[in-house]
């Protein structure tokens, strides 16, 4: 029961964090002539709460330990890169520490980037930015990319090779989805659905038959997850699809969610 109530606790907190910050943003115009200018600086300064943030959840301090500790176990930034497939975290890990040192040096990076990326996409491709922004920042991407970095990073690197692939440029989508898989495998399963999204038109249709796929689909999703966890490459997977397993009816209700 206390764990919870932290969790109660938590949410509440970060709720209100958010929808301060929402309000901020929305507000933000009246001070700045130029709109941009602000949501812009408004991405700055969410990258530096984020950037000092510490024990942002479970995986945190494996990120942190794995950071301060990765010039002890690699000699240089090749030995990083083929020490494993998903060299990416690891290599950043090397160079950054190399370059800044600091004990949060991955984190200031990393949040940084993904916030100067995600204001690019958003100016360069929403017709109202500020309202994504609040969107990505209630919608819990903003809270976990403390936690989740390799997914992190990942997702980002996807979102950019998705609007490659909207304008066809399709050695690009290739290369953005092969550097997204090397921090997280799972972005090779990803492409595919890119592909098959250019061709589906948003609609009461389209959602509808979205739901009756995701329900059919989920006669086969779980052989066919067993069947590829099999394969070396996504073998450190199968631990997941273990624990799916035991929770059977939320991983059916966050299979169908997933797929519309």
């Amino acid at each position: 029961m206390a764990r919870y109530s932290r969790i109660l606790m938590f949410s509440a907190k970060y709720t209100f964090f958010c929808v301060v910050a929402v309000i901020l943003l929305l507000l933000i115009g009246m001070f700045f002539k130029r709109r941009q200018r602000g949501t812009f600086i408004f991405f700055v300064i969410l990258a530096i709460i984020s950037s000092i943030r510490v024990n942002a959840g479970s995986d945190y301090f494996n990120y942190y330990s794995n950071y301060i500790s990765v010039t002890y176990y690699y000699e240089n930034l090749i030995k990083a890169v083929t020490s494993r497939y998903q060299f990416g975290i690891v290599a950043l890990d090397y160079t950054i520490q190399r370059l800044i040192g600091t004990s949060n040096g991955i984190f200031l990076v990393i949040s940084i980037v993904v916030s100067v990326f995600t204001w690019i996409i958003f100016l360069r491709y929403s017709s109202f930015p500020r309202i994504s922004a609040s969107v990505w920042l209630l919608s819990g991407f903003y809270l976990i990319s403390n936690n989740l970095l390799k997914q992190y990073i990942a997702m980002m690197l996807m979102m950019i090779g998705y609007f490659c692939l909207r304008r066809k440029h399709f050695i690009l989508f290739i290369l953005f989805t092969l550097l997204a898989s090397t921090f997280h495998v799972t972005a090779l399963l990803v492409a595919p659905l890119y592909f098959l999204s250019t061709y589906i038109v948003p609609s009461k249709k389209t959602l509808l038959t979205s739901c009756i796929v995701g329900g059919i689909l989920l006669v086969v999703v779980y052989p066919i997850l067993s069947v590829l966890v099999k394969i070396s490459l996504f073998s450190r997977y199968e631990q997941y699809l273990e624990s799916a397993a035991t929770i059977s009816g939320r991983f059916i209700a966050i299979s169908i969610i997933m797929f519309v």
